[in-house]
């Protein structure tokens, strides 16, 4: 499941050729919800009776992932973007990390401040989350690779990192602010999410199915 702002391109260009169904191009796809997910695509597979497969998703702790946005919101498209259009109102290059911060953790944030919670990608019908394996970001490198062999997906050489947000002035955050982000009432649900997620090996495993063996066919 492709939680914005959680190194979902890099993930998806590493999955883009293997067999299947794969849901991804635009933001509205590629970031489709668990839930979303239950309600049309999971009734598909099991018309054509192909089992319920393992969810995963990358989880990222919420300060770096509001540093994130702040950065993604200084990009020279919404510089360049017509006065008065959406992406001109989401425009956050005449703030500081600081300010951003303030913005988001404030009782009734701007649409500039705003963005969906990363549980909300990861949430049933019954609002419980239901993907079975949850990899911190800063483990990607370490973890996924364990993943994505024992499903039998080759992991290549090098990875090619895509979508990384440069360095702006201002988007600088100390410690106190980080810590005030994480605990705060607006990010500690998802804070508690990345805390939870995996961050050895031992754990990832433990999240995993149980691999299936390839029956040879009996001859005939």
């Amino acid at each position: 499941m492709s939680i914005t702002k959680c190194a979902s391109t890099t993930i998806e260009a590493l999955l883009s050729n293997q067999k299947g169904l794969f849901i991804a191009g635009t933001p509205g796809l590629k970031h489709t919800t668990y839930k979303l997910f239950e309600a049309h695509i999971l009734p598909l597979l099991e018309a054509k009776k192909i089992p319920r497969p393992h969810f995963f998703a990358i989880t990222r702790e919420p300060a770096e992932r509001l540093l994130s946005w702040y950065k993604y919101r200084q990009r020279d498209r919404i510089v360049n973007a017509k006065e008065g259009s959406s992406k001109s109102d989401n425009y956050a290059g005449n703030l500081t990390f600081e300010e951003y911060a303030e913005g988001a953790l404030s009782i009734r944030p701007d649409k500039m401040f705003k963005f969906k919670p990363q549980r909300a990608f990861l949430v049933d019908q019954s609002q419980k989350v239901a993907v079975e394996t949850l990899i911190r970001v800063e483990h990607v490198d370490d973890l996924l690779p364990h993943l994505f062999r024992h499903y039998r997906i080759a992991w290549p050489d090098t990875v090619e990192r895509r979508n990384i947000s440069p360095t702006f002035k201002g988007a600088k955050m100390t410690d106190e602010l980080r810590k005030r982000i994480n605990e705060s009432d607006t990010f500690i649900t998802d804070y508690e999410l990345y805390r939870g997620s995996t961050s050895t090996k031992q754990e990832l495993l433990a999240t995993l199915k149980p691999r299936e063996k390839h029956r040879r066919a009996k001859p005939v």
